[in-house]
């Protein structure tokens, strides 16, 4: 290859972007078939065995294929079903009917979680993915050493354990999706071999041979290249994808930079490589990625603390960095660890990448997120290897249950408590009787009702989460997962039983800033001031203030709005948080492990704000809620700094699920090197006060516009809306006017 040149785009590169777009097309339905036939054969054996079967006869199935140009190698395969095979579909879904995670879970659901759910008031479902299993663990040892663990395992189970029976179907069914990989992989090393021998350039015959070589090898044993390293990598991801489902489930391919950094320092010392050789392969790499699925984030953690406790940036870290600016591709989404410590060069590579408005790298603070896993009772190296799983979701590398994505509809249970229970949106009565709006004396009697309400839903919340987390490991193990996460092998126990070392259910609370808001105004104009009385607001939010624009207006501009180092509304900002962490913190899940909070909004700002009336603070009925910690939609205008000491009188420590920190800012303000300056000035001020995560939006509010009126035209415009970024045009349009209408900060 050339010289290397971070912008460069090779030709073999540039082919497989323009491949991508039709290996994107479709679906993986071939996977339903595949998987119900094997179901059909093996009735009547236990569940693990019945899943290790069916990855089994998944892997020795579906079509193995190998795309021009390629260099990494495994296809996600999509298509469109013929005839016949829509006949097999309809087959197997009458075949899955009454046997589903969700059909077990509904006999467990009282009446009281079923309406709170239908209404809104939070989220409980089946959730997998959103981790990263031990890539560190198969690169050092190989598929082989992991099939020795499992063997000695079952060697040395004692027959005095009254769960022995149960343990050695886990292993034994950890045993089979073992062997099914290297099945999988022999595979693709005979279609390589068989390529190569009808292929007439002889440069890309010498290529096909050796991914040939390296499949005959990788992942089976010790990886010993950066090409094999990254060939295993993909090989994982992608395997632990087939065996969960038909997409990605947003498994995060973590540290990539740590764990593949020995295979590249070593080719590059030898020569076996070039720096320009690496960046190509990352590049072949980036775009398998996008094959398995590009709107729903596949995150990866750059730089950071190492496993040793010295700083782990590495040239890496900016190789990969540089990739994606070059391609401008979604996955993997980006994220970068900041320190104290972390160099000019590398911060410059990240706000160079920022600039294109794709919304990466997310930077998350080193010290913040070790000390929420410290927080959760993770040992102090375990902490190390802390990392986003899904969006921005904490979890430890390869050592890691978090039971993550299901959502608390804070705003609503504030209404429920100005209505003794009843939801005004559907008129049923849904909470618990906390007093009526007109016996309120005081705040603290609003405030009281209101956590009441929290405290109550909680209660269901946990009893719902409960209920899907037995039902997944009765219904749907993960041998093949569960073979690549401690301490999986040595309890002989699925990840969905509790296997794993750390095991979490992360509860995210939505609308904060609403809340606190709401709670201010109430508090200013209600019982300070006395302008308005408490019943009058209420029937004025009943009627979603219809013929009442003049007290809407007040409670929006007269009352202190959060996102403005206002302490009036931020210490109420700080009570609701601290009370939602109290709350969750209480309960604990049949994996052992403990509910954790989290304050990421996804898209539930849209979901939960269509399902919630007016609220106190002016927001109309059926709109969206505020972004996880940041300020309401155009509530902050006191600029940026006064936005973040807002946001960081927070303590997120106890953080566990994550958050997410939106700014917004105009193309025009990282247009020169003193205003990128500027910018990372601030993002180290947001840190060293405490913050934990920031993604910045660098986009023009008339191209948003323009892209509302004329999506065929913008069908390429990035953005990032909470926790991860999408093509702009495939958001609903309630999601495109929030990113619209979020304030553009000012340096």
């Amino acid at each position: 290859m050339q010289d290397y040149n971070a912008d460069y785009v090779s030709p073999r590169v540039k082919n497989l972007l323009n491949l991508l777009p039709k290996l994107t097309k479709g679906s993986f339905y071939t996977r339903r078939i595949f998987w119900t036939e094997s179901y059909r054969e093996t009735e009547g054996q236990p569940q693990v065995i019945k899943q290790a079967k069916a990855f089994s006869n998944l892997l020795s199935n579906i079509p193995v294929n190998i795309f021009p140009h390629e260099l990494i190698v495994g296809a996600h395969p999509k298509g469109n079903p013929t005839d016949k095979e829509n006949e097999l579909l309809q087959k197997c879904q009458e075949y899955w009917s009454g046997k589903t995670v969700g059909d077990r879970v509904s006999l467990a659901l009282t009446d009281e979680e079923k309406a709170a759910m239908k209404t809104g008031i939070y989220t409980s479902s089946s959730k997998t993915g959103h981790m990263t299993p031990d890539f560190d663990k198969v690169l050092r040892i190989g598929i082989n050493g992991i099939k020795a663990e499992i063997r000695d395992r079952i060697e040395n189970l004692s027959l005095s354990d009254p769960n022995r029976s149960k343990k050695a179907q886990f292993l034994h069914a950890a045993a089979i999706t073992m062997e099914a990989i290297c099945v999988f992989a022999k595979r693709y090393a005979d279609e390589a071999l068989k390529l190569a021998q009808s292929e007439e350039n002889p440069q890309r015959k010498d290529e096909l041979i050796y991914i040939s070589e390296i499949c005959n090898k990788i992942p089976a044993k010790p990886a010993d290249t950066f090409h094999e390293a990254c060939q295993s990598v993909w090989s994982i991801h992608l395997l632990v994808c087939f065996e969960e489902g038909e997409s990605h489930a947003a498994f995060a391919p973590g540290r990539f930079d740590q764990y593949t950094y020995p295979y590249y320092e070593r080719d590059i010392e030898s020569g076996r490589i070039t720096k320009a050789d690496a960046a190509q392969l990352i590049d072949c790499l980036w775009i398998k990625f996008n094959e398995i699925g590009n709107e729903i984030p596949q995150t990866m953690t750059l730089g950071g603390t190492a496993k040793d406790g010295f700083i782990g940036d590495n040239e890496l870290t900016s190789l990969c960095i540089e990739s994606t600016k070059r391609l401008r591709v979604l996955n993997p989404s980006l994220v970068l660890r900041w320190h104290k410590n972390m160099s000019i060069k590398l911060m410059d590579k990240a706000c160079d990448l920022i600039k294109t408005g794709m919304g990466f790298p997310q930077l998350f603070n080193d010290e913040i997120m070790q000390k929420a896993m410290l927080y959760a009772g993770v040992s102090e190296k375990d902490a190390r290897d802390a990392v986003p799983g899904g969006c921005v979701e904490l979890s430890i590398e390869g050592k890691t249950n978090p039971w993550v994505g299901n959502f608390f509809n804070l705003p609503k249970c504030l209404l429920l408590a100005l209505n003794d229970g009843i939801d005004w949106t559907s008129g049923e009565s849904l909470g618990t009787k906390a007093g009526k709006i007109e016996d309120f004396k005081s705040f603290h009697d609003v405030i009281n009702s209101y956590k009441t309400q929290v405290a109550y839903f909680m209660k269901l919340m946990a009893a719902s989460e409960n209920s899907h987390d037995i039902a997944q490991s009765e219904i749907t193990p993960f041998p093949f997962l569960s073979s690549l996460v401690s301490d999986c092998i040595e309890k002989a126990m699925d990840i969905t039983e509790g296997g794993a070392k750390y095991n979490f259910t992360q509860v995210q609370g939505v609308g904060i800033a609403n809340v606190a808001d709401s709670l201010a105004a109430i508090k200013k104009l209600v019982f300070e001031e006395e302008r308005i009385s408490l019943t009058g607001l209420a029937d004025a939010m009943k009627r979603d203030f219809d013929n009442c624009e003049n007290l809407r207006q007040m409670l929006i501009n007269d009352a202190p709005k959060y996102g403005n180092n206002d302490p009036f509304v931020d210490k109420i900002a700080q009570e609701i948080v601290n009370n939602f962490y109290q709350e969750v913190r209480r309960y604990k899940n049949p994996r052992g492990g403990q509910f954790v909070p989290g304050l990421l909004v996804w898209t539930l700002a849209d979901s939960f704000g269509s399902v919630t009336s007016a609220t106190p603070d002016g927001r109309k009925s059926r709109t969206v809620f505020s972004d996880s910690i940041g300020a309401a939609q155009g509530r902050d205008v006191e600029g940026p700094t006064a936005l973040i000491k807002s946001v960081t009188k927070i303590d997120y420590t106890p953080v566990v699920g994550g958050l997410s920190f939106n700014m917004k800012f105009s193309p025009s303000v990282l247009s020169t090197d003193e205003s990128v300056r500027k910018m990372q000035s601030l993002i180290n001020t947001y840190f060293n006060l405490g913050g934990m995560q920031v993604q910045i939006n660098v986009v023009d509010k008339e191209i948003l516009q323009k892209a509302q009126q004329n999506p065929q035209q913008y069908s390429n415009l990035i953005v990032r809306v909470s926790g991860w970024s999408a093509r702009f045009t495939s958001l609903s349009r309630k999601l495109q006017d929030d990113i619209i209408s979020r304030t553009h900060q000012e340096l």
